[in-house]
């Protein structure tokens, strides 16, 4: 059995307490900027961030927007972002800016539910499956 010179995919997990909590909204955005900023740990053409809330109240898209929002203003408050924005939606994901890195962040609603952060330039490549466009605003169905 051989070991692969790089793993072909890299998933970080952190559990919080509750989805759209100030507290932990500042804690997620400290994990997240934390892995961009780490020496070597982030790459963002294989990483991906995932949050866990232990809650099931509140679970909706509304929670998840207030949740990014509060770590959008998080990173501006920290001056994390050279050119800070709040998060946009894209039909019913977002997409993000922390500590000058963008994400395509997707709620799972599991048994709990769950943010994932996954980096945009993962989705600049081309590739077999179509993905999300983090730079150009989605076109919506009427």
């Amino acid at each position: 059995m051989t070991t692969p010179q790089r793993a072909h995919r890299r998933l970080v997990q952190r559990t919080y307490g509750t989805l759209a909590d100030p507290a932990d909204a500042a804690r997620t955005w400290a994990d997240l900027a934390g892995l961009v900023r780490g020496a070597g740990s982030f790459d963002p053409s294989c990483t991906t961030f995932v949050a866990a809330f232990d809650t099931e109240v509140p679970a909706g898209g509304e929670a998840a927007y207030r949740h990014l929002l509060l770590m959008a203003e998080e990173d501006e408050r920290r001056h994390a972002s050279e050119d800070p924005a709040p998060p946009r939606r894209t039909g019913v994901d977002f997409v993000i800016t922390v500590a000058g890195q963008r994400f395509f962040v997707s709620l799972l609603l599991l048994a709990a539910p769950a943010l994932s952060f996954t980096p945009c330039a993962q989705f600049t490549r081309g590739t077999a499956i179509p993905a999300p466009r983090c730079s150009e605003t989605p076109v919506l169905w009427d």
